[in-house]
């Protein structure tokens, strides 16, 4: 839920593609034909990612492909490229709203102070983005869902109506009376539903499908296979309840201790562990001998 509600990011780009469009009263016609293509590709790459994942599927549809593989590869480096992109692009807005807060009118063009400190606060901005990224890059799917349900939301069915009701609600007539009720309706959906994604998305998970936990542990009995100094990698449930909350153990014997590192920084590792990471909540226990 949080995942799809972070489609929503892109609604803060309306205005300002508006403002800084040649014909801004084209904006309609754009705006419709925009989020009909995105609409369209959305429900294709769900529809088609469950189709051939079913109940395995992962929040990032490419942590189901095969990490060695060129396209996966491809698509790794194409999406980092989309993001690389279009993050000056979604920082715009927020320099536009808070500059004139911590600048006033003063432009830069005219007074290279002025044009210093924004260059500041907008690299401070940057590199506190790359800070939470980086923290939030071990669970990337619930940082995309919080993301969804504290920002998202609120800026797809919260802020829109607000502004419509400060335009356009004032007034005793009918159509006045109409828009106000229509209006506070939405916003009252829009806060329970940003409550609702943003508590799914922090809470802790229910049990994994036990399709996806027979995945993982099969992934990770494969491991001896596709890792070449790997002697020995066997993962199970556990048959008693000696071992208390955990329910599955792996014991993974390698040539040397020296590879630790390496095994734990293998593309095929990494890949395992991110699912196993979207399945649990419960801490895990590891020891190295």
């Amino acid at each position: 839920m949080g995942s799809a509600a972070y489609t929503f990011e892109g609604y803060a780009l309306i205005l300002p593609i508006a403002t800084a469009m040649r014909r801004p009263q084209k904006i309609s016609l754009l705006l419709v034909l925009v989020m009909t293509l995105c609409a369209i590709l959305a429900i294709a790459v769900g529809g088609l990612s469950y189709a051939a994942f079913g109940s395995t599927t992962q929040p990032i549809i490419i942590l189901n492909m095969p990490s060695q593989s060129a396209i996966t590869q491809t698509l790794r480096i194409i999406y980092g490229l989309a993001i690389i992109g279009t993050t000056p692009l979604m920082m715009f807005p927020t320099f536009k709203l808070l500059e004139p807060l911590l600048f006033g009118g003063r432009s830069g063009k005219v007074s290279l102070s002025v044009k210093a400190g924004k260059t500041v606060f907008r690299l401070s901005m940057i590199i506190a983005v790359l800070f939470v990224a980086a923290k939030g890059i071990e669970r990337l799917d619930r940082l995309v869902a919080i993301i969804g349900g504290v920002a998202c939301v609120p800026l797809a069915f919260v802020y829109p109506p607000l502004l419509h009701l400060r335009v356009f609600g004032s007034g005793s007539s009918l159509r006045a009376r109409w828009i106000c009720v229509s209006n506070w309706i939405i916003v009252v959906c829009g806060v329970c539903l940003s409550f609702y994604v943003t508590f799914g998305a922090i809470s802790l998970k229910a049990d994994a499908p036990k399709e996806l936990v027979d995945q993982v542990v099969s992934e990770l009995n494969a491991l001896e296979q596709k890792i070449p100094f790997v002697i020995r990698s066997r993962c199970g449930k556990t048959v008693t309840q000696r071992g208390q909350q955990y329910t599955h153990a792996l014991l993974v014997e390698l040539e040397s201790g020296d590879q630790l590192q390496t095994y734990a920084d293998h593309p095929d590792h990494q890949t395992v562990l991110s699912k196993i990471k979207n399945i649990i909540s419960e801490p895990t226990l590891a020891m190295d001998f």
